[in-house]
């Protein structure tokens, strides 16, 4: 999986170099790592997964499994929002893009 989400790059470098730390106090050690693990948890979205065109890609592949809008799970929100800006909120699916 390709991401473009630096933040997530950034907090697992964090982590790995917090391991590494031996002489630092407890406290700290497990408050900075709660910190960084709590915001790993977070399911990427669909904007934080890929290249814009990629993105695009898995959106058109979403939109073209629904036969009717209104059967749309983003229906409810298109009155105002764009589909599209809804679908790259939504969790990203691994595998979605192929």
């Amino acid at each position: 999986m390709e991401t473009n989400n630096k933040l997530r790059e950034a907090l697992n470098d964090i982590i790995d170099k917090i391991k590494t730390w031996g002489n630092m106090d407890d406290w700290l050690y497990s408050e900075l790592f709660d910190i960084a693990d709590t915001a790993l948890a977070a399911s990427p979205r669909n904007c934080d997964v890929g290249t814009a065109s990629e993105q695009e890609s898995r959106f058109s592949k979403f939109c073209g499994k629904q036969i009717f809008c209104r059967d749309c799970p983003l229906f409810a929100n298109s009155s105002k929002v764009e589909c599209e800006f809804s679908f790259l909120q939504m969790p990203y699916e691994e595998g979605g893009s192929k």
